[in-house]
């Protein structure tokens, strides 16, 4: 059973022997076998064999020619009636690739397999042959830091413009000083899986708004982005999570979209094979042998039929992804959606919600059934409004009904709802999502035991 897979490019410059010398030396490190470098001395491009040291097994296959290289190793590790298995392959000259897949067999009556890890060869191999240019990014095990002039690359990556094959992490800013979580534990995690994309600030992501039509994650959240507009899924900011468990969700949500992920053909154990294949057939042919190329003919004619089929099938992908893009934003505009440039939700269905309410409000001021009314209607019953504005204003009283001074209890609960808080003389400054338009002063002390429940809806007037 496929349990990972992955493949991202690396530098130019690396060969196939690198990969092999790589591979050699994660295998003699490996806890969980007993090769020596001696013995795996024998694994070199062209060659086709397998070395067993106790319960594990490395084979070979690959061959490389002047126009084209593919080398590929099988690691295959039996423990406790699960095979363990492996594949690491390289490919390419001037843009050269690695993939690596490992699957999970079951050589007895076992119900659940155990969970299968990130292979640690993908961070050696990184080590040794550097990430390759996947568009207009670098394959890198640190996140990639966006500054102020970056809006315009930004809405490209987001917008499956940028030329990448790996995934897009883009990690946006947060309303207040707090941050969701640690890119640099997050990008390295995902180094060889996905790109992570740090944005810099909340003025960023509003300008980054007009570029992608409001199809940026903000505010903390974290979206997942698929190259050429393939899709994209947002990781919503969830402060009762752990650091760890929010890593963790994303870090599962991209793992699990390669599993479904079509791999690379021309880099992969078959195409080493293939390729392997494919050189000995023209040796064969160079021998001049009559029945040789008889056989070779008839190879060569079943060899291109399967070729046409694939690429016929492959343009078929291609037009059923079209179709389903267009269909899918076809669809996103059959609800209550209005594209607003200058603002964006403070929490999930503000501006919907906002609108459904308005429109409800709304149905009694315009003639009765007239096509207004109807409108009217329809979007204040398209679904059902958001609760954040009833649960906020219930949060804001509970933090402020019996308010004296400002206890950790009150600073954490105001800063968990988006406020930040600056002293400003004798009253505290309260900013909401750090926007200047909505600025509150609180009193650093108070003796008026209603003077917290007035401020708590004066503030949920102008903000719910």
């Amino acid at each position: 059973m496929l349990s990972f897979s992955t493949e991202f490019p690396v530098r130019e410059d690396s060969t196939a022997d690198t990969f092999l010398e790589t591979v050699r030396s994660w295998a003699v490190a490996s806890p969980h076998t007993s090769f020596t470098r001696e013995g795996l001395g024998l694994l070199t491009v062209g060659a086709e064999r397998a070395i067993k040291a106790g319960k594990a097994t490395i084979e070979i296959a690959g061959a490389s020619a002047e126009s084209q290289v593919a080398v590929a190793v099988r690691h295959t590790v039996n423990d406790d009636e699960v095979d363990w298995i492996t594949e690491i392959s390289y490919a390419g000259l001037k843009e050269p690739w690695v993939s690596i897949r490992t699957f999970r067999d079951s050589t007895g009556p076992i119900v659940h397999l155990p969970p299968a890890k990130k292979p640690v060869v993908i961070m050696t191999l990184l080590d040794a042959l550097g990430g390759g240019r996947d568009g207009e990014l670098e394959v890198a095990k640190i996140p990639h830091r966006l500054t102020a002039d970056d809006v315009g690359l930004a809405g490209r990556l987001l917008n499956g413009d940028a030329g990448c094959y790996l995934p897009v992490v883009y990690v946006s800013a947060t309303f207040g000083e707090f941050d969701y979580l640690n890119p640099e534990i997050l990008a390295r995690e995902l180094c060889g899986m996905a790109h992570v994309v740090v944005e810099p600030n909340r003025p960023f992501s509003q300008r980054l708004q007009l570029e992608v039509a409001s199809s940026n994650a903000y505010g903390g959240a974290v979206g997942i982005y698929w190259p050429e507009g393939a899709g994209r899924h947002l990781v919503l900011p969830d402060r009762s999570l752990s650091y760890a468990e929010r890593k963790n969700r994303i870090v599962r949500e991209v793992r699990q979209a390669l599993l479904n992920r079509r791999p690379l053909q021309w880099c992969s154990w078959s195409a080493a094979q293939q390729l392997a294949a494919k050189l000995t057939i023209q040796r064969l042919r160079e021998s001049g042998s009559g029945e040789v190329d008889l056989y070779i003919s008839s190879f060569d004619a079943e060899m291109a039929l399967k070729d046409h089929q694939l690429q016929e099938a492959e343009a078929e992908i291609r037009r059923l992804n079209a179709e389903l893009r267009s269909n899918s934003q076809k669809s996103a505009g059959s609800g209550v959606r209005v594209r607003i440039a200058s603002e964006q939700d403070y929490y999930p269905d503000e501006i919907s919600s906002i609108l459904r309410d308005a429109a409800a409000e709304s149905v009694s001021r315009v003639q009765p059934g007239g096509r207004r009314e109807h409108i009217l209607r329809a979007i204040a019953s398209a679904s059902e409004s958001s609760p954040h504005s009833r649960e906020g204003r219930e949060k804001l009283k509970s933090l402020l009904r019996d308010y004296k001074s400002m206890t950790k209890e009150t600073r954490d609960g105001l800063t968990e709802m988006g406020f930040s808080i600056t002293e400003d003389g004798k009253h505290y400054k309260l900013t909401y999502q750090s926007d200047e338009r909505y600025v509150f002063a609180m009193p650093k002390t108070s003796s008026d035991h209603r003077s917290g429940l007035n401020l708590a809806s004066d503030i949920a007037k102008r903000i719910f």
